[in-house]
């Protein structure tokens, strides 16, 4: 493959990304929500109008407008959303002459309204969850970044899940890489230390055996000590779901020794 070829794929590559991250803001954009849902109320009208269907198709078409009002504005909103899309709906019918009596008007209104109320509600409650979601989860990550040791947690293939500012700051120290499993990682240190061959090979048993472990390494141009240990992490009927790994300098304990 040419030169030119690779860098083609390169930028499109990118491009790509860029459209995704773009597209992925104005998802998350209440304004660009409701106004896409405004817009969506508004052409099923006129589509009901243009094409003369609005008795066969019924309010189901403003279902998906309604629910998506009800989520960013609330149960309240949802249910308003509903009454003034059935009003488009019955004003679409009388302009093409479709007829509906208020028994049929009742039964297409309550549907509707329902939606915009129930969606409205379960987005709150989904809402709710993850602010108490993301709350915790910040209380437990400044817990993990207020240690000494450096803590982090893999999956059951030895990717890394998550990793506390001690440890982050460690890797930087020690100029790991930035990818692949922890295993991967450490074996870059292997000629570093005062025992490549023994460091290579433990690394390689703590990749094959999950099982608690503690071991130490020393660096051999700087004379630094750091104690790793690993824990496993399991579910009640032992299936493992990943991994614990801590990780110290101990350089000044070892002198005092």
């Amino acid at each position: 493959m040419s030169v030119a070829a690779d860098l083609y794929l390169v930028e499109r590559q990118a491009l790509v990304a860029r459209l995704r991250s773009s597209l992925g803001r104005l998802a998350r954009d209440r304004k660009v929500l409701v106004g896409a849902a405004t817009v969506g109320v508004l052409a099923t009208f006129v589509g009901m109008l243009s094409t003369g269907s609005s008795g066969p198709i019924g309010t189901i078409m403003f279902v998906p407008w309604v629910a998506l009002l009800a989520t960013q504005l609330g149960p309240a909103a949802g249910g308003f959303a509903g009454v003034m899309a059935t009003g488009l709906y019955v004003a679409a019918a009388e302009v093409v002459g479709y007829p509906d009596d208020p028994a049929a008007l009742g039964l297409r209104l309550a549907p509707l309204v329902g939606v915009g109320v129930a969606a409205g509600l379960s987005s709150r409650r989904i809402s709710a969850d993850a602010l108490e979601l993301q709350a915790s989860s910040a209380v437990q990550q400044a817990l993990l970044d207020s240690t000494g040791d450096g803590i982090c947690l893999t999956d059951s293939s030895g990717r890394l899940v998550l990793a506390n500012a001690p440890l982050q700051h460690i890797a930087v120290e020690l100029g790991l890489p930035p990818h692949g499993t922890v295993t991967d990682r450490l074996l870059a240190l292997a000629e570093r230390t005062t025992e490549p061959a023994r460091f290579l090979e433990r690394i390689r048993e703590l990749a094959s055996d999950p099982a608690a472990s503690e071991d130490e390494f020393e660096l051999a141009e700087t004379g630094r000590v750091f104690r790793g240990s690993t824990a496993p992490v399991a579910r009640p009927d032992g299936t493992l779901v990943g991994r614990i790994w801590t990780l110290r300098e101990v350089t000044a304990d070892r002198r005092l020794e």
